[in-house]
């Protein structure tokens, strides 16, 4: 009867253990799911606000366009004055600086967008990775990836590589109009030959 009681309570103890294991199991899949799903929301805001910038600054390009069509087309044709040319152009650069801020803000949140999908992708692979590794291995894989993932400070970044564009020296100054400025004269030099 001993016997019988002891063989009892090993069942009911295995049984015990695999219903713990079978729990912890969930709640990994559970905070997987959690953490996965944070990432993915603040990728799906990211995705909407660089929708809205590019929408923005596609506006802007389009409004230096129509300006300057209408602005600068009547007075080649007309008589030149230097007061409304410095105007128009003042009022060009504006505008290409608002173009400028928005093409700034729309890549700022693609980049956050795709830090937060690879970020979101790498942690619900980790679960199937982990399957085939042994317990103890499973236990220092996840410790190692939750010190690199959480409460991590970010690296520090270059100031002027994060600044928007706020006037038209900053938008002169930009790599990017040095290249398009580089294009140009190379194109003069081209055509003098």
């Amino acid at each position: 009867m001993e016997a019988d009681f002891d063989g009892q309570a090993r069942e009911v103890l295995q049984k015990v253990n695999q219903h713990r294991q079978d729990v912890e199991k969930l709640v990994g899949v559970i905070g997987t799911l959690g953490v996965t799903s944070g990432y993915q929301t603040n990728a799906n805001i990211a995705r909407r606000t660089m929708w809205f910038w590019q929408g923005v600054s596609v506006a802007a390009f389009i409004g230096i366009f129509w300006f300057a069509y209408h602005a600068f087309l009547p007075s080649m044709m007309g008589e030149f004055k230097w007061g409304s040319f410095v105007t128009r152009v003042f009022l060009t650069i504006t505008i290409g600086v608002f173009a400028a801020y928005a093409v700034s803000q729309a890549d700022r949140f693609y980049k956050m967008e795709s830090k937060n999908r690879r970020l979101a992708l790498e942690l619900a692979a980790i679960d199937p990775f982990l399957a085939l590794l042994p317990q103890e291995d499973q236990f220092k894989f996840k410790l190692e990836i939750g010190r690199r993932t959480f409460a991590q400070e970010e690296p520090p970044t270059d100031p002027k590589a994060d600044k928007s564009p706020a006037t038209a020296l900053d938008v002169i100054a930009s790599k990017e109009t040095q290249g398009i400025m580089q294009v140009l004269v190379d194109l003069v030099k081209a055509l003098r030959k």
